[in-house]
């Protein structure tokens, strides 16, 4: 239990910087970054792709919709085995809207 709670504290505090600090994402999106590194190291899949969901997300509405799709991409395909999940349809959903805006 103790390793995920680890992970999951990096991941909630990108989330309230998210909330609190709309106009300066780069704190999140370090958070979102730190939490993807550590549920990876982890093999915490569903944690990972929770964390890279986030990460593309807020990329995505900064316009930085290739960083986006790049974070989204390999992990969709590593993890197929997760598809027919909500948090797999979420990460799908971020990605191909990425895939709209880069055109």
């Amino acid at each position: 239990p103790q390793p995920f709670l680890v992970q999951s504290n990096p991941f909630r505090i990108g989330y309230l910087l998210q909330l609190r600090m709309p106009h300066d994402p780069e704190p999140a999106i370090a958070a979102y970054r730190e939490a993807l590194e550590l549920a990876t190291e982890q093999r915490a899949r569903t944690l990972a792709l929770r964390a890279a969901t986030s990460l593309a997300g807020i990329m995505r509405s900064q316009g930085r919709v290739e960083d986006a799709r790049d974070t989204l991409e390999g992990r969709l395909r590593e993890l197929e085995a997760m598809a027919g999940t909500a948090d797999y349809a979420a990460a799908a959903a971020v990605l191909a809207n990425a895939r709209r805006s880069s055109g």
